[in-house]
């Protein structure tokens, strides 16, 4: 599996992030994240389970450069 974070927005009431996916044995999709002004945080899945969203981020974090 292969994640990227395809863009982010904001406007006076959340956060936008949306997460693109591609998956040889399921296919391609998208995951979009919201966060209002209150903290609270919406994760759009697809109908794909939170084990599969870990997948996903695990993707993410992998293909990432981290600096310490």
């Amino acid at each position: 599996m292969i994640a990227w974070v395809e863009s982010i927005s904001e406007n006076t009431d959340a956060t936008f992030v949306k997460i693109r996916w591609s998956s040889e044995n399921i296919g391609f999709g998208e995951i979009d994240i919201i966060t209002d002004y209150m903290g609270e945080t919406t994760i759009k899945t697809e109908a794909m389970g939170r084990d599969f969203v870990r997948d996903v981020f695990n993707a993410l974090v992998d293909s990432a450069t981290l600096i310490n």
